[in-house]
């Protein structure tokens, strides 16, 4: 990727939501692009998220272009946390430009009874409150990425309805609350990941096994990479992507026939 191309060099990215391997990856392109890159981290994975930015951090040695990394703590559990959060990065690196939400891709939260209202809370609190933010300054870009909506029906057995359901209000909420504050966003739904393989399929002795058993039914479906999903996402967060507002794009990967 080109950093004149996308202009990222200086911007300040804040990446949301569990400590994914898509998320690691985008955070990665992000700091080779020039962007400064915040992750919000949990207690429980604030020590490795960290280690993996520390390893980012030392590339600066030899590549001085790439941008600077770093893990804030964040425990999201309403509008004063999620304000908080965002003070907090914007002191650290000076401004707050592109967020990147994937909240709705924390299965094994979302589709818990026990933990499903407190990550849908801290999705919803944290897209509203960076709206807010970023509308106060006339500048900015947010990105949600989720599963597509049909990936469980097509592929493997629906969570619970009621928890299904929820998640399709929360996702609604925002959207409405987004398309209100003005602020350029946009929804990408992902097909099959290797990390939905890993939690609809806990049983299979790897993700290749998974997947084999997937394309037996569906010969033509592929496996999305992380760098499939940064290529998209890099360019919606990008300057060079102004015309494009307000849109749910769907992300799969297909064989042709």
């Amino acid at each position: 990727m080109s950093e004149s191309r996308f202009k990222l060099r200086e911007k300040t990215v804040i990446l949301s939501g569990p400590f994914s391997t898509i998320l690691q990856s985008l955070g990665n392109h992000y700091i080779e692009l020039g962007a400064d890159v915040a992750i919000l981290a949990s207690e429980e994975d604030f020590n490795g998220v960290q280690r993996f930015l520390n390893n980012l951090v030392d590339l600066r040695e030899v590549h001085p272009e790439y941008g600077r990394a770093a893990p804030v703590l964040a425990t999201i559990t309403d509008d004063k946390s999620a304000r908080d959060t965002l003070t907090r990065v914007a002191e650290l690196f000076g401004s707050v430009d592109i967020y990147i939400d994937t909240h709705l891709l924390d299965r094994a939260h979302l589709y818990s009874s026990e933990h499903s209202e407190k990550t849908l809370k801290a999705f919803q609190v944290m897209c509203e409150e960076v709206s807010e933010f970023l509308q106060n300054r006339k500048r900015g870009k947010i990105v949600c990425l989720g599963d597509h909506h049909n990936l469980f029906d097509t592929y493997s057995d629906a969570p619970e309805a009621g928890l299904l359901e929820e998640v399709s209000k929360a996702r609604k909420a925002v959207s409405e609350t987004l398309f209100q504050s003005g602020v350029p966003y946009n929804f990408v739904d992902l097909g099959l990941t290797e990390e939905f393989l890993l939690y609809a399929f806990p049983q299979a002795a790897s993700v290749q096994k998974a997947l084999d058993n997937i394309q037996k039914k569906h010969p033509r479906v592929k496996l999305l990479k992380p760098v499939d999903v940064n290529n998209l996402i890099i360019f919606l967060s990008s300057p060079i992507s102004t015309a494009i507002d307000n849109q749910t794009i769907s992300l799969t990967q297909i064989d042709a026939p």
